[in-house]
């Protein structure tokens, strides 16, 4: 009994000490224990540290589809027409319903915009038949990192995350210095776009063992300068938005007054290597547009006014570069 006494009032005394110590001594205790956190962190791999996971579907012709954005509003034709081949889709959610109650559609997002794809009744997409290859892709691993290819025929774009897939028609060698934006991964194999070509998607397979021999993840100042011309490439794809918006309600204002059948310009743009190009939908050399071509020069010119990028033009078509 003295003997259990004796532990009883030792355990006692030195927990005493210790809460004593650890009041006295909390504030390094903390930051002592924040910094082994922090340390400790740096060694969990990213993927670790970031598990969350989504859906994507890949769709080769998205024009065939009925697609709404935001606001709940069909796509026109000349809007569709803008969509890629083989386009990535983020799936956020499988299947919403309008506030009709009645229209079931996908909801997803690309380059930041929300889209609505329409469902039929058996839950495919409306169409869907007609699209071409569809596919959705779980598990995904979303990325935002650009990298280039450094050796030329080492590192194939496919159209399938497979090194050789049944009735595989389009398979092409990357040419050295080639810069491709890298959407998500799945399976080891990465859904890349190439840079500054809003319109060529597609595999790759990137293997780690050959990182800095067959390809390399661009530094990032380098892939500053590559973000800032992608951004001024979808501000000006914005400003031709708005312009061809403008100019068919103008037009249908003006078919109806004079119950003639005029068919606006539709402005297109056409992204290069080292340049943007913007032009008029319309037969070469058939009309000019001399005032719709000044009034957006100017206002592309206010959009790239301090990137070191000069516009210029060349009867209908406007040149950005720098």
């Amino acid at each position: 009994m003295e003997r259990a006494g004796g532990l009883i009032l030792f355990f006692e005394e030195h927990t005493s000490q210790a809460t004593s110590v650890f009041w006295k001594y909390r504030g390094r205790f903390f930051t002592i224990v924040f910094f082994a956190i922090l340390l400790f962190s740096n060694f969990i791999p990213i993927s670790a540290r970031d598990s969350q996971q989504y859906d994507f579907l890949i769709i080769e012709n998205p024009r065939v589809l009925k697609i709404y954005n935001k606001y709940q509003q069909q796509l026109s034709s000349q809007q569709l027409k803008q969509l890629p081949n083989f386009i990535p889709i983020r799936i956020l959610e499988p299947e919403v319903e309008f506030s009709d109650g009645i229209t079931k559609v996908l909801k997803g997002e690309y380059q930041n915009s929300l889209f609505y794809i329409q469902l039929d009744e058996r839950d495919r997409l409306f169409l869907e038949e007609e699209a071409g290859m569809v596919q959705k892709y779980r598990n995904c691993e979303l990325l935002s990192d650009s990298v280039e290819i450094l050796q030329s025929g080492t590192i194939e774009l496919t159209r399938r995350p497979s090194f050789r897939s049944a009735g595989e028609m389009y398979r092409e060698y990357l040419d050295s210095g080639v810069k491709l934006l890298r959407i998500f991964k799945w399976r080891g194999w990465s859904y890349v776009r190439k840079l500054r070509n809003n319109n060529e998607f597609g595999w790759c397979y990137l293997p780690l063992s050959r990182e800095n021999e067959y390809w390399r993840t661009l530094e990032y100042q380098q892939e500053i300068s590559l973000e800032k011309f992608e951004q001024i490439a979808r501000e000006i794809q914005k400003e031709l938005d708005e312009v061809n918006t403008i100019l068919q309600i103008m037009y249908a204002q003006l078919n109806a007054m004079q119950r003639e059948q005029h068919i606006p310009p539709f402005w297109k743009m056409e992204i290069g290597d080292n340049e943007i190009i913007c032009y008029p939908d319309t037969q070469p050399g058939k009309k000019r547009y001399r005032e719709s071509v000044r009034i957006l020069e100017d206002r592309i010119r206010n959009i790239v006014l301090g990137t070191g990028y000069q516009v210029s033009h060349e009867g209908n078509v406007i040149i950005i570069k720098q």
